[in-house]
């Protein structure tokens, strides 16, 4: 079933995220593209009710506003996960060079990829090609080797070891990737993550191992920043609960950066534990932000406090409105175009606006301040339409110049004002002033 999406290049932007520094990355993003563009398009599980139009709003949209319903995508951290499997898999058909790529319509495009309807129907794909990577491993590998016969060849350095003897290995080699996929069954030895074990390699490949070299999460970091950018267990669901001592022991006896970890299992750390969002407790206390935007159904508690900033779409806030106890502000987002990102920031009456932030916007990597015309920053003098602060940013640097790239006003009774000039991210001039004499 077709839908009126506002932000379909969101989707392209949001799956080329996928490919950054990957090996073949031109093909591998077109090729993802081709695999999931349309099935995302479609799938309303993506889809979240457009509340505000894009701006500019196209010619076309401005009599059907209003009158039809528009949506917007909207990715989870489910699909995340999906993705990045998916992505694996055509990277390794490209490593390998498999025949199916070369089965191509009149266009070039592989006929495998364009017959592909749906998010399930490319991980079964996915799933297929793990399942012969596993089975040539077996019939050409020893799958079931011991820690001695791993440490002997060569395939495995041991990092740390528990008091249990459990231990966390380093994979040094493609055997030792085959025999993870081999086990996890998971697609690290399929040939996308090759390049791994090539001379001074970007990123590293850990393992956590029982007392007979059995794995039970695989973790990939990157050597540059120590970020944790996948860590996943058997079929890459998320690391079963009973292992997450031992992987925070290990990650922070290494100091890595668990970012991203957080985020790919909807968690945080809060007073010396992981607190999982899907499940919290009733009468709990969030002592930071709260972001709920990439949980599928998210399940509120009742009588939940967030002291910082809650983070939610609008189409998320009728199901939870009623469960909080208290709030110090709430963060609600809109796409405004396909690549820029507003955030509206409200007093807990939901009603009263306290500000707005612009971003460019990409689902997969971040947020980053950036907005042509107008400035990124906006903060309100609570319960008036009067402005106290504004800022200007191009691409997360202050820049504007044909004017202030940040002005504060001093109160909502006093006219003064300080503004300040930056060219190229650099300040040029400070003045202090009235509004009047300013803008005169």
């Amino acid at each position: 079933m077709s839908v009126n999406l506002i932000n379909p290049q969101l989707i392209r932007d949001y799956l080329l995220g996928f490919v950054k520094g990957a090996e073949h990355a031109d093909q591998l993003g077109d090729y993802l593209v081709l695999a999931l563009d349309k099935p995302l398009r479609k799938d309303q599980r993506y889809h979240s009710l457009a509340t505000e139009p894009p701006n500019p709003m196209p010619e076309w949209m401005i009599s059907k506003w209003g009158k039809i319903d528009f949506f917007e995508f909207r990715a989870t951290s489910k699909l995340d996960v999906n993705v990045e499997h998916i992505r694996d898999w055509i990277l390794g058909a490209l490593v390998r060079g498999e025949a199916w790529l070369y089965k191509v319509d009149d266009q070039g495009r592989p006929r495998k990829l364009l017959k592909i309807g749906s998010v399930e129907q490319a991980l079964k794909e996915a799933d297929k090609a793990i399942e012969l990577s596993r089975q040539k491993f077996a019939k050409d590998s020893k799958k079931d080797a011991a820690f001695a016969y791993e440490l002997e060849h060569g395939d495995l350095a041991i990092v740390h070891e528990f008091e249990d003897e459990f231990k966390i290995v380093k994979l040094l080699s493609t055997v030792a990737a085959g025999r993870e996929e081999y086990l996890m069954q998971h697609c690290i030895g399929n040939g996308s993550y090759d390049y791994i074990f090539e001379e001074d390699p970007k990123d590293s490949i850990y393992s956590l191992r029982d007392a007979k070299n059995n794995p039970h999460v695989t973790i990939h970091v990157q050597n540059d920043n120590l970020m944790v950018i996948q860590c996943v267990g058997k079929q890459n669901v998320s690391p079963a609960a009973k292992y997450l001592p031992k992987l925070f022991e290990f990650f922070d006896l290494y100091t890595l950066n668990l970012d991203t970890f957080y985020k790919s299992i909807g968690a945080f750390f809060q007073d010396d534990a992981l607190h999982f969002i899907q499940a919290l407790p009733d009468d709990f206390t969030v002592k930071g932000s709260l972001d709920i935007r990439r949980i599928e159904d998210f399940k509120c508690p009742k009588n939940l406090t967030v002291e910082r900033i809650l983070h939610l779409y609008e189409t998320q806030r009728p199901s939870i409105e009623p469960c909080f106890k208290s709030l110090y502000r709430i963060a609600v987002g809109h796409h405004i175009s396909h690549n820029i990102h507003k955030i509206i920031l409200y007093l807990p009456d939901w009603q009263t606006v306290v500000g707005e932030n612009w971003y460019w916007f990409n689902a997969f990597s971040g947020y980053s301040f950036n907005r042509e015309g107008g400035p990124t920053i906006i903060r309100y003098f609570p319960g008036t339409k009067i402005r106290r602060y504004e800022a200007w940013y191009n691409q997360d640097k202050l820049h504007r110049e044909d004017g202030p790239a940040m002005i504060t006003r001093v109160s909502v009774d006093d006219d003064r004002i300080k503004a300040r000039w930056y060219y190229k991210g650099q300040l040029q001039k400070i003045e202090k002033t009235t509004e009047r004499e300013f803008f005169d």
